[in-house]
């Protein structure tokens, strides 16, 4: 006697492709084909050059607001304006002596 198993619990063999794993996407992102790896491409493109830029702006704003221009430039104004008039009262006195003319406006300002 000879025992016969169910066709049920058989399983059939046939050629058909496998199914896949995961359904295809049917539309493409933005209707651009190859969408998803351009936001790929996108995301890799700002965390790459991005991050690295912006890290390097913001370390340059910080080192440039410590290095006080604003204070330097408003000294150099001041001692510009100061040379101009010695200038200035040099050229309306011509009967002051030349060892005075020569005296820096530092030294004047000091006595």
């Amino acid at each position: 006697m000879s025992f016969v198993a169910p066709s049920s619990l058989v399983p059939s063999l046939s050629l058909s492709p496998p199914t896949p794993l995961a359904p295809t996407a049917s539309s493409p992102l933005f209707g651009l084909p190859g969408g998803p790896e351009l936001v790929v491409l996108l995301l890799l493109f700002v965390l790459i050059l991005g991050v690295p830029a912006l890290v390097f702006v913001l370390v340059y704003r910080f080192v440039a607001g410590r290095t006080n221009y604003e204070e330097r430039i408003s000294q150099l104004e001041r001692e510009v304006a100061s040379l101009q008039r010695t200038v200035a009262e040099m050229e309306a006195s011509p009967d002051r002596a030349p060892d005075d003319a020569e005296e820096s406006p530092d030294t004047a300002s000091e006595e």
